[in-house]
């Protein structure tokens, strides 16, 4: 059996729905659940994946307030002295 060429093996993982996030994520997780198991604090998994939500919403409330690049700016409008 002949292993399938580099661009068809990562087209079937695209597929599949498995991607560098998918299978590094769970190993992250589990190193700080194992840290904090070890350091007899195990909700320290609570404290990061909560402060790892908080970034998020963070980051999302920036990048919806930011102005849009695609959109001109207004035009300057001078005051009457």
């Amino acid at each position: 059996m002949q292993p399938l060429p580099l661009r068809l093996l990562s087209k079937k993982l695209r597929e599949s729905g498995c991607t560098v996030v998918t299978i590094v994520t769970p190993m992250l997780w589990a190193r700080i659940y194992a840290f904090g198991v070890t350091m007899n604090v195990p909700s320290l998994f609570y404290y990061v994946s909560a402060a790892a939500g908080v970034v998020q919403l963070i980051l999302l409330q920036r990048l919806v307030s930011a102005p849009d690049p695609e959109q001109p700016a207004p035009p300057e409008t001078k005051e009457a002295e």
